[in-house]
């Protein structure tokens, strides 16, 4: 059982413009201006998280309903008529705001036996990276476990002149879903009656201690895996300012998995994300949205 579905009905209605469905095509913009491509990367993240709740049965089915994101290709978003659906996909898409702002590092459906736990039994990751002048990931840095700052690697440019066309960014973005789909329903196995679900985020450097995304709330509690977790990238997303990926981390992969890849050939697959990924002790500056 999940307590995901116990969320007040509140949320940033500012938000509205994001989960709205004429909103939600990948064909009428373009994604090189930074406002612009914030807004695809709240809708991929709105999309994204929407399949991954319905295929893992963490939601009832009268919570999502099928939405155009072009004209003849149909994807699963919260259901905007049902007040606890909407309150999640407000939340959700409130992020186009921090991503605007490069306030968001990671953002996280995590899965733990227990309400409150820091280990997590499965986990759904999009972790964003900030570009500019066409691919060139930004520098903004982090702190490792020992409190030393850390840098991004610099990521090659998408092409010689740096455009991304909405194409690209519809197929990407077709790309994840159909991994996701995929994995869940080939992959893992169900989860159990009982367990707690939550979001959980963690922001850049540059964010103001105070910063929050509408809807989750102040902790130093993040997520830890267990030792041996199995973990998969799904894909990603990428335009001229943002790219974001999605991984997957669960103890219910089966092993299988790891001798189909899901994604392109370019995709990579690996048993255990690297210490840098994943964090093993709770880092300061970590916030998630308790009593969902």
């Amino acid at each position: 059982m999940s307590s995901l579905d116990n969320t007040n009905e509140t949320g940033d209605k500012s938000a509205d413009s994001v989960i709205n469905p004429k909103s939600l095509y990948f064909s009428t913009e373009n994604p090189s201006d930074t406002v612009t491509s914030s807004r695809i990367m709240a809708r991929a993240v709105f999309l994204a998280f929407s399949e991954i709740l319905r295929r893992r049965a963490i939601l009832p089915k009268d919570y999502f309903a099928k939405t155009n994101i072009t004209k003849d290709v149909k994807c699963t978003g919260l259901r905007v008529k049902n007040p606890k659906s909407l309150t999640i996909a407000r939340m959700l898409s409130s992020s186009g705001r921090a991503i605007k702002e490069k306030y968001l590092k990671e953002l996280s459906l995590v899965i733990s036996n227990e309400k409150d736990d820091k280990e997590a039994i499965e986990v759904h990751s999009m972790k964003f990276q900030y570009l500019k002048n066409g691919g060139v990931a930004a520098h903004y840095s982090t702190k490792n476990q020992k409190g030393r700052l850390t840098t991004r690697k610099r990521l090659p440019k998408i092409d010689q002149i740096g455009n991304t066309n909405n194409e690209t960014i519809h197929d990407q973005f077709m790309g994840i879903i159909n991994s996701i789909k995929k994995i869940t329903k080939e992959n893992l196995s169900p989860l159990p009656n009982d367990f707690d679900v939550n979001f959980r985020v963690q922001y850049t450097d540059n964010a103001p201690t105070d910063y929050k995304i509408d809807g989750f709330a102040h902790s130093d509690v993040f997520y830890s895996l267990p030792k041996n977790i199995q973990s998969a990238k799904i894909g990603n997303l990428r335009s001229d300012n943002h790219e974001v990926f999605l991984d997957c981390s669960s103890v219910f992969m089966k092993e299988k998995f790891f001798k189909m890849p899901i994604c392109s050939p370019k995709s990579t697959v690996r048993k255990q994300p690297s210490s840098s990924e994943t964090p093993s002790s709770p880092s300061l500056g970590t916030k998630f949205m308790n009593e969902l």
